[in-house]
């Protein structure tokens, strides 16, 4: 390999020493140069925000999503700003955010005539062909989905919940070989590692007929997780920040994405995927699984590769971030954790376990800005002209703290109000709805929604029903950062068999 190393001889200094001066010209240039650009960025950036000035939000604007982001507290900060500057906020020079599901469902609808905005195109992963998340042409985009439909269906291949169940008898039994604790011997379990490498193992499992085996090597293989612990609060940075999207598919920055023959990381994982392409198409072998879906619907090899991509990272994070975040709301409400665990128990004694309506309604949200471009003509939201162009994003997060919706109590983990009333009327209609928002809608709808809720409602009521578990540090229960994604460390729990306990 070449190296180069920039030494004195190779320097401009010898430019001092001209007659005619050309270092002080050089000089002058550069600042001249500097000066130009930044005026232009800084007169850019305020016809952005003067065209939007006229919605309330922060005073510094331009800074106050880089803070949003940067300080990792988007859980607590997004509800806040909904409360304090109603239902449509500025957060950006020319992003303004809304929380209401009526413009939800207006932005989203099948003929809507908003477009995706920079967060999807952002969201490409070498060799930078489009995926289903990131492409933002509306025709290509539906004849993408039209590829992908029959392997997300399940129907194609016999359905997610075979390779699921295998999956958690896999996590279950490392749970029962080194993790039970009793009086005296405590064996801690890290539930924010352990609940990615199940996802991991299940996205895997189904889209292309193989787990990783994080579960049962329990170990991060390849430091996947350590690589994308690392990766997203940038990507968050580089998708939602103005002059910053897009950064990652510009050379020298894309050299930073994970890259398939990566020894290490992400793109170690990547490489295991792209394998699987391969033998699947070279030896010319059907499998029942995902991927022989996407075979049959005629996606070529780098459409297949991508998407499979997309699985692994989209698909083990959020439904990982669902259990753990669920899994804490229960443990740090012990009267609602008894009360379903008891029902549970019931269910199990009368031969109706197989899904359970009650858990899914404890899961807090994964959160995008997800931004839609403004049509041309302007669009008026919650009473204000917004002009075309404006990227609008949801707030999602604020969206399932909103109390006229889920009740004065809606930053409270109650799962009780989904039963009141019998758990019907128009009420519970309403709250179901807004909580279907999480997974998108229209024709951006996420498509691996089927088995992300199969997952949950697999393994959490089987933890609840074998064990009875405890956060080993109530003070300190975890460490998270939330800024668009979430990045969670050290929850660990502990587990003991419970007597009534009943196995599958």
């Amino acid at each position: 390999m070449l190296s180069f190393t920039l030494t004195p001889r190779c320097s401009l200094s010898f430019l001092g020493n001209h007659p005619s001066g050309l270092a002080a010209l050089f000089a002058r240039g550069a600042a001249s140069g500097i000066a130009a650009l930044l005026l232009s960025a800084s007169s850019y950036a305020f016809y952005k925000w003067y065209r939007l000035s006229h919605v309330p939000g922060p005073f510094w604007t331009p800074y106050s999503l880089f803070k949003l982001l940067s300080r990792g507290r988007m859980y607590e900060d997004l509800p806040a700003l909904d409360r304090k500057y109603g239902p449509l906020v500025r957060i950006g020079p020319n992003i303004v955010m809304y929380s209401d599901p009526e413009t939800f469902g207006r932005v989203v609808g099948v003929r809507s005539p908003y477009t995706k905005g920079s967060f999807y195109s952002s969201v490409a992963i070498p060799p930078l062909v489009s995926n289903v998340f990131s492409v933002t042409d509306a025709e290509e985009h539906k004849a993408l989905r039209a590829k992908l439909a029959g392997g997300y269906s399940g129907r194609e291949h016999g359905g997610f919940e075979p390779a699921i169940d295998t999956i958690v008898a896999t996590f279950i039994s490392l749970i029962e070989s080194r993790y039970i604790s009793a009086p005296g011997a405590s064996r801690p379990f890290d539930m924010a590692k352990r609940a990615q490498f199940f996802s991991l193992d299940v996205v895997s499992a189904v889209s292309h007929g193989r787990p990783f085996g994080f579960l049962r090597r329990d170990e991060d293989l390849h430091g996947f997780l350590a690589d994308t612990d690392m990766y997203w609060p940038l990507l968050a940075l580089v998708v939602c920040i103005p002059g910053l999207t897009g950064l990652f598919s510009r050379w020298p920055f894309r050299l930073a994405m994970p890259l398939v023959d990566d020894e290490s990381g992400a793109g170690a994982v990547f490489g295991f995927v792209r394998d699987s392409v391969t033998e699947r198409l070279g030896s010319g072998k059907r499998g029942e699984d995902m991927l022989q879906s996407f075979i049959d619907a005629g996606m070529s090899r780098y459409e297949l590769e991508q998407e499979l991509y997309v699985e692994t990272l989209a698909g083990s994070d959020t439904v990982a971030t669902a259990i753990r975040m669920t899994l804490l709301c229960l443990l740090t409400s012990p009267a609602t954790y008894a009360k379903l665990q008891s029902e549970l128990d019931a269910a199990a004694a009368a031969g109706a376990i197989s899904r359970r309506a009650g858990v899914p309604a404890a899961v807090p949200p994964a959160t995008g800005l997800m931004t839609k471009v403004v049509p041309p003509g302007g669009d008026t939201v919650q009473g204000y002209e917004l002009p075309g162009g404006t990227e609008l994003a949801v707030n999602i997060v604020g969206l399932m703290h909103r109390r006229d919706i889920f009740g004065e109590d809606a930053d409270v983990f109650r799962p009780e109000r989904w039963l009141e009333g019998g758990g019907d009327g128009a009420r519970v209609r309403r709250m179901v709805s807004a909580v279907d928002m999480v997974f998108g809608g229209g024709r951006n709808t996420c498509p691996g929604r089927t088995i992300a809720l199969i997952e949950i409602n697999k393994l959490i009521p089987e933890l609840l029903r074998r064990y009875d578990m405890a956060i080993v540090r109530p003070e300190k229960p975890m460490r998270l950062f939330h800024g668009v994604f979430w990045v969670t460390n050290d929850f660990f729990v502990r587990f003991t068999r419970r007597e009534t306990g009943q196995g599958p």
